[in-house]
Order: structure tokens, then sequence, then C-alpha cells
């Protein structure tokens, strides 16, 4: 401390100043650092050394008296910004037994911050020989990696040289055996076969559909099965002119594989043509399919496994799947687009109708539900044709929800009026979509004659294009099946007169999303129950009462009776029975129910299955539907009828005095049917609409009465 005070005198110390340094020296530090800076912010000087703003005093081993000892001393007050800073490590000391410090029994700061770099170091060097041995055991992992794949690269060569010495149990005593075949266009049939039933067609080696066998390289091979040898598998081309061998093959492996014998009949429209070839000057001839195949050897599991898939083919519409068909209109036939026996037409992918002298070659297999496209686009390239969407469009409103849909050419004609390239020869090239139809099990049970059988109520959220075009049953069905989301499907339905289909009691109205509702009955007619001449095609008029809240039909609702033994809809003959366009409209004054009767020419002995669809985006509490009927005028109902001892009270009521019959399961009542009376003289109200709307919306609407 003496030495401290020394220092700031301006002159050598005095006498008396000499004589207090020993008591001065009591005061004794290791470091005294004090500092002085006005500035609010810290300076830092020419040296490196930064001043902090304000006063800062640090002093480190401060003693006192030789008694106290401040470990650390730090005193750093800073007026703007305010800011007062104190820290006292004192060590331990007593004072006699008047005054005891214990102190702070914690290191210094400068060792802990010495300790943790430590610490850290210790870490990082911890943490290098980590790394070290993590890649050192990664390149022995590798090491064993390559060493095991080196071993297995053994095995296989090992197992290869084995197999190369085995016999196999097939015509060639090989693992792949070779059958090589080729047929002329409109000669023969081409027959790939594997000899054995054991052995079956693996893939296509090679394919060739080109100029016949005349103007094709000379090719020598075996037709003998499996026994195709050398050179022989590989089919010469030279300069030949032929379709995409590609293509080809993957037609004759879509036909062949996993088949122990496959025939193939060659065709231009299987393959196509190929370009170059002079397909005007040979009409049906001049073309030859050349394919090589590969057999070989299965087992039984596999034997298992290809029954199960066979199997299941009448299942593989479910999701959907693609049907193709092309027809010439010099050939005069017609237009089929057909689906499996449990499936309908869903949608026209695509379709083409245009010169077929410029038709891309199109390599398409006409087996139902076998259709490859990859790209779901038949090929047109710069070919003179009809409007896609157009021709899209008129074969869906002909099409959808129909198994089979055949059209002549006069039907094209009326459908499609403009021909579109005038002089050249047309084709109409389709790809149409199957999928398996989703009616409820049960519906195939036979009616007894006078009997309804099956009664089912359903409804489905209605989601993308499937709530398209409601204009007849069949679009409707479409549109119904499309729509996965089943919200209500029941059996346990009895009856269809006040059936309740709208909200609960209590629920409000409320308006959403568009819902299907559909409700299905069956019947069958007695042979009796007929008109005049019904047999033969006469009036056989039966009436039907369709009566609820219009909330049903408010986006559309169709009426159908359907034929099963035709397919046909009894409605669409007469036009169709459109809730909305309902010509024979009824009113319940009591209950603002709505409605509609429709007479229908059904066919007597006849087994109908009945449909009701409607879509609607409100939801109506407590709202009901109901469908009843009435026979042909030329039927009684009989009445009290059945006592033998009172023949007096037997009634017979017409068929304007008797009352509507509810649709319920169970025999219909008591008629008796005649023939002459259903012959009688009435007034038609007809209507018509253009077929040569350009779009859906174009046709709505579109009507003219007569």
């Amino acid at each position: 401390m003496a030495r401290l005070i020394f220092m700031t005198l301006s002159a050598p110390p005095g006498d008396g100043l000499l004589m207090m340094r020993p008591i001065l020296d009591l005061f004794s530090a290791e470091k005294f650092d004090v500092s002085l800076n006005t500035n609010p912010f810290p300076v830092k000087m020419y040296s490196g050394t930064v001043i902090p703003a304000g006063i800062l005093v640090d002093i480190e081993y401060l003693t006192l008296f030789g008694i106290m000892m401040f470990r650390k001393a730090y005193f750093h007050f800073c007026p703007d910004p305010f800011l007062l800073e104190v820290h006292l490590f004192i060590e331990p000391f007593e004072f006699g037994d008047l005054l005891s410090i214990t102190g702070i029994t914690g290191e210094a700061k400068y060792k802990s911050v010495k300790k943790a770099a430590e610490a850290a170091k210790a870490a990082a060097n911890a943490e290098k020989k980590a790394t070290r041995k993590a890649r050192r055991q990664r390149r022995r992992e590798a090491e064993a990696a390559a060493q095991r794949a080196a071993d297995k690269a053994k095995m296989d060569a090992l197992a290869l040289a084995r197999a190369n010495t085995k016999i196999w149990d097939t015509p060639c005593m090989k693992e792949f055996c070779y059958t090589c075949a080729r047929a002329a266009e409109g000669v023969q049939d081409l027959v790939l076969s594997c000899g054995t039933p054991l052995n079956w067609i693996d893939n296509v080696t090679m394919s060739y559909w080109g100029v016949d066998a005349e103007q094709q390289p000379p090719w020598e091979f075996t037709d003998t099965p499996d026994m195709c040898f050398g050179n022989s598998t590989v089919i010469p081309v030279g300069r030949m002119k032929h379709t995409d061998p590609l293509e080809t093959a993957a037609v004759i492996e879509t036909l062949c594989r996993n088949k122990a014998e496959c025939k193939i009949t060659p065709s231009r429209k299987m393959f196509g043509v190929p370009v170059g070839f002079d397909a005007a000057a040979n009409a049906s001839t001049g073309l030859a399919l050349s394919v090589v195949v590969a057999c070989r050897e299965i087992s039984e599991a596999e034997m298992v496994q290809a029954e199960r898939l066979a199997n299941s083919l009448e299942m593989r519409c479910t999701d959907g799947c693609l049907t193709c068909t092309a027809e010439d209109r010099a050939d005069k036939e017609p237009l089929v687009l057909s689906c499996h026996s449990d499936a309908i037409i869903t949608d026209i992918v695509d379709a083409v109708y245009g010169d077929a002298s410029e038709a891309p070659p199109w390599g398409m297999v006409e087996t139902v539900g076998f259709c490859q496209s990859l790209t779901r686009k038949i090929p047109a390239g710069e070919m003179c044709k009809q409007e896609t969407a157009r021709v899209v469009l008129q074969l869906r409103r002909a099409c959808l929800g129909r198994q089979q849909c055949k059209l002549t050419w006069d039907e094209i004609d009326a459908i499609l009026p403009v021909n579109p390239c005038p002089g050249a020869p047309l084709r109409m090239s389709v790809i149409a979509e199957c999928r398996k139809s989703q009616l409820p099990l049960g519906i195939d049970e036979q009616a007894n004659p006078g009997e309804f059988r099956f009664l089912h109520y359903e409804e489905r959220a209605m989601l993308g294009d499937a709530s398209g075009a409601l204009r007849d049953v069949f679009q409707m069905t479409v549109a119904f099946e499309r729509s996965p989301d089943i919200a209500i499907s029941t059996f346990k339905v009895d009856n269809f007169t006040d059936y309740v289909w709208g909200a609960a009691k209590g629920e409000d109205s409320k308006k959403g999303k568009t819902t299907a509702r559909r409700m299905i009955f069956t019947f069958a007619l007695d042979a009796a129950a007929k008109g005049e001449s019904s047999s033969d095609g006469g009036l056989n008029f039966w009436k039907f009462r369709v009566m609820g809240h219009a909330s049903f039909w408010r986006l559309g609702g169709i009426l159908a009776l359907v034929n099963k033994a035709t397919n046909v809809d009894a409605c669409a003959i007469r036009g169709g029975c459109d809730m909305r366009k309902c010509v024979n409209k009824q009113k319940n004054q009591f209950n603002g129910a709505e409605g509609c009767i429709f007479d229908v020419n059904l066919l007597a002995g006849g087994a109908y299955i009945g449909y009701l669809y409607g879509a609607s985006d409100v939801v109506i509490e407590d709202a009901t539907m109901s469908v009843r009927w009435k026979p042909p005028a030329s039927c009684v109902l009989k009445k009290d009828c059945d006592n033998a001892a009172a023949p007096y009270l037997c009634q017979n009521i017409s068929q304007a005095a008797m009352p509507w019959f509810d649709v319920k399961r169970g025999n219909f009542p008591a008629l008796t049917c005649s023939g002459g009376a259903a012959a009688k003289e009435g007034r038609c109200r007809c209507s018509f609409k253009s077929v040569f709307a350009s779009t859906e919306q174009d046709a709505v609407g579109v009507y003219a009465r007569v």
C-alpha cells in the first residue's frame, strides 16, 4: 500500500510517510487495476487494451493487516447506462473467539475456466479417438462385406457350374428351352407350345410382325416345341419392313405368358401395319408373324398360384380395367364394346374416329379387360379425324352403364353425323373402362311370377366427376357406382311405401354435399297378366306412381324398370321416366308430397329390376318416398271372391277404381287379366331433343313439344 501511495506523490516522501511505511504495507495486493472512462462505451487503446465505461477496480489477493485476505475484490460502476457490479471473494479466517468468517469454498474463476478448457480439450481428444476407431471399424466392415461378396460369387459360380451339368425335366434337358414359329396373315394361326403341361412360356425372346415369308430373309428353324436351338433362336431381319418389335412382344406376352400352349390369329388390328408397307395393294395378306419364346419348367407351387390367378380374373375389373376395340367402316361390322358379365362400362377413356389409311399402328388386344395401354391414349399422330372430345362425349352418352354397347354404323352416323374425312376410309377406335358392378347381394334371386322378391336401399356421397350427367338410368348407375363412400346400405326393407330416407326426427334441414340414393326392387310378371297382343310386342301398360318430397330428386331423379333377360329399360322406350321432366305430375295437398305417374309397357312373364335413383344436396327431416303400382287396364282386382257360399259378394274392381298397391315383399293381390281391354284409344304427348348439341350443357333443355 505504501508503494501505491508513494507512486502518486510529486516529490519523494518525507520522513513521516516513510515511518508509516511498515503500517501501510499491512495492506498488500498481488493485482490492483484501476481504470476510469467517462464515455458511455468501452474505449480500445492502441496497445489493444480495452477500458470499459465508468469506474473499474479489480484487485486480487488483497491482504488486510495480515489477517483478512480477499481473493478477489471487483468493483464496477457506470452512471450511463447505469451499472453497479461488486464481487468479493474472502478467504476463511478467524479473529480469536470474536469473529470467524468461513469465506467462499469454491474455486477461483480462472481456475474454473482452466478446468473447463482442460475438460473441453479432453473431450476433443476423446472424440478424435472415437472417430479414428469408427473409421477403422467401417474399414473392417467393408473388408468383411467384400469378402462375403467374393465368397458369394464363388458359390454362385459353383452353382452355375452345377446347373450346367444338371439334367432338367424339359424336352431340351436344359433350364430354358425355345420354341420357334411363324404364321402368315390370313393363312393360318400361330401356335406356340412348350411340349408338356409342366413347361410354360416364360418370355418372348424375339418377335417381328412384318412382310410375309417370301420377302423376309431365310429363317431355318424347327417348329417342334421346345427344340429350337442355336442360330435358329435369332430371327433374321435384314431390310424387312416391320412394326416395333417391343410392342409386338408385349402383345404376345399378354396373350401367352405362363401358358403351356397359346394360339394367336395374327392380324393388323392386333399388331398394326409396318411403315412403308402398301396396305392398299395388300388388303388382307402380305404380313407374317415370327416369334421365338422361352419355355421353362414350373413347380407345383407356381401351378397353384397360376390357378388362383385364373380364378380371380373375374374380379380383375373391381378397380377398373380397359377394353379396346377398333372397326373399319368398310367391313360393315358393328362397333362392340364389352365388359365381363358382372361389369359395366364406366368411362370412355379415348376414342379416335378418322382416316384409317393415316392411322398409326396400334398394337391393342381386343380380349375383354386385357387392353394394355400405359398412356391410355390411342395413337393418332397427324391423321385426319373427328374432334376427340366430341366423339368421347357421344360414346359416353350411348354406352355408359351397359355391360355391352353395340353400335351399327347407322347409329354412329346418328350421333356423329358429320364425316370428318370425306372420301377417306373411316375407322373408329375406342378405349373403354370397365368396372365390376356393385349391385347388392340377393338381386339375382329369381322372383316367382306375381311376386316382389328383393328390396334394398342405399346412399352414397357423390364425388368428383361422378356427379356428372344424370340423364338416364345407365348414366345414373355409373355416377352412383363410381362413388365409393357408402353412407347407408340396408337389406331390412319390406315395403317402399312412406319409406323414410330423410334426416332423423329433430334434426334441422340442411344443405351439404351431393348424395345419391337408390331404391331397388325385383319382381316377375305372370304370363297371364298382359294386354292385347303383349306377347308379340303389343301394349301392356303398367302404372307406377312415385310420390315423396321433391328434394329426393332435386339434382336428378330416374325410375327405371330393366328387363333382366334383355337388359333393356322399359322406361327408356317411352323416353325415360325422368322425375324432373314428369308429364303426369301428382301432388298431395295434405303432406306436400310430390310425384309422378308413369305408364310403362312391360312384357308379360318378364322378370324385372326396378331402380329409383335420386340425387340431392338437401337433407329434409323425416322425408319419405313411396313407390306404388297398378296392373294394366285389362286386369281387374278380385275382392271378396273366396266365399263360394256367397258368390254375390264377389266384386271385380277396375284399374281406375282399384287402390294403388304397395311395392313390398310378397305376392301380388288377386288379379284377373284378359286381352281385349288393353286396346284403347289414347293421346300421346311426345318430346324430342337435338342430337347435334356439342356439349352436355348444350343438350339440356333443348326440347320441343309435339
